[in-house]
């Protein structure tokens, strides 16, 4: 090949690679943090009459306190008062998240032993429930099951439902367990990880629709007792309107530069909850691991690096109503991005075989 031929092919190249660079970076900033040390809910809103959780230091079951630091909220529900009662159930609900397309949610849940599960219409935790331009609502239910179930509707359209896989313990009360939601208006991609496993990967015409509020808590239709409580701690909210976070939303490695928590206490065996599973090989990328220079994964133990990442079963199971999974939830579900910084070696190895045929030439 000649030097202009070479040049050509270099200028091609390394047009592909940062193209490449570009598509796959992202920009995120965490918009809202809470990890309730404050010993209130005043960041949060309150949904119509109904109470507010409580910010506590210690559970009732003694299982476990919080998931870092001393304090967690604790939200009850109350099936012996009537359905529109203050009481019957307890919840925190964020209003608005600065974002143009994209939006994160992650947050630590435990269930107390004092949790009573049902088998029909079952309590709802961690709810997105917009209803100002389409219908949009995505939530967990605490079912009788080791795992919470995700269903929802996006854009006035049903969502296949998660009925749990084998391995998610999601709403088991022995340990913290987290929950992601991931939202990208744009590209309709609706994204829901349990304990670093992606659960949900869909993609659905969402129109630019609304996502938000989102409740820690809502309704419970099936009978229950007077007391439930569901423990949450270190609530954070991204979105891209920011730069100051490292990792990327879209597959769950994002996270806040300096972030204020995220490793757990010893009230759990200071051990990341997810046990060494999901997309980081079992280093938290939220904080989860602070000992050891005290910087989160960026990469998240992505293939680039030959780190573990997850690769789930389908995630998805039909549900009891005769539905068809989603045919685009065959996906490794890993980590599969490349940040600038895992491409920079490739383009110095195109540099200098690039020396060496203009050398010869």
């Amino acid at each position: 090949m000649n030097t202009r031929g070479t040049r050509q092919l270099a200028g091609a190249l390394v047009a592909v690679f940062l193209s490449t660079i570009a598509g796959r970076s992202q920009a995120a900033g965490r918009a809202f943090y809470d990890g309730f040390e404050s010993g209130n809910t005043n960041q949060w809103g309150q949904d119509g009459n109904h109470n507010r959780c409580q910010v506590v230091p210690s559970a009732e079951d003694g299982v476990a306190g919080p998931y870092s630091g001393t304090r967690m909220a604790r939200c009850d529900a109350n099936g012996v008062v009537a359905w529109n009662d203050p009481a019957a159930f307890e919840t925190l609900v964020l209003e608005s998240v600065p974002h143009t397309d994209e939006l994160f949610f992650r947050v630590r849940v435990r269930l107390d032993n004092n949790f009573e599960k049902t088998g029909g219409s079952a309590a709802k935790i961690l709810r997105i429930f917009a209803t100002a331009t389409t219908y949009n609502d995505l939530f967990e239910t605490a079912y009788d099951a080791q795992g919470f179930r995700n269903e929802g509707v996006a854009n006035n359209n049903q969502l296949v439902t998660y009925w749990g896989e084998s391995g998610d313990t999601t709403s088991t009360t022995a340990s913290w367990h987290k929950i992601e939601y991931y939202i990208n208006k744009a590209t309709g991609k609706i994204r829901v990880w349990h304990d670093g496993v992606m659960r949900r990967d869909d993609t659905r015409n969402l129109d630019s629709s609304n996502w938000l509020p989102i409740h820690l808590r809502s309704n419970w239709s099936d009978p229950h007792d007077a007391t439930n409580y569901v423990y949450f701690d270190e609530f954070e909210a991204f979105s891209d309107t920011g730069a100051d976070a490292v990792g990327l939303m879209s597959d769950a490695t994002v996270a806040a530069t300096g972030a204020d928590g995220g490793a757990p206490n010893g009230s759990d065996g200071g051990t990341v909850v997810d046990g060494g599973t999901g997309h980081d090989g079992g280093a938290a990328v939220d904080g989860g691991a602070r000992e050891a220079g005290g910087q989160p994964a960026v990469d998240g133990g992505s293939p680039s690096n030959g780190g573990p990442q997850a690769v789930p079963d389908s995630g998805i199971a039909p549900s009891k109503t005769g539905e068809t999974p989603a045919t685009d939830h065959g996906c490794s579900c890993g980590v599969q991005s490349q940040t600038a910084g895992d491409m920079w070696p490739l383009l110095g190895a195109m540099a200098v075989w690039f020396q060496r045929r203009r050398r010869r030439s």
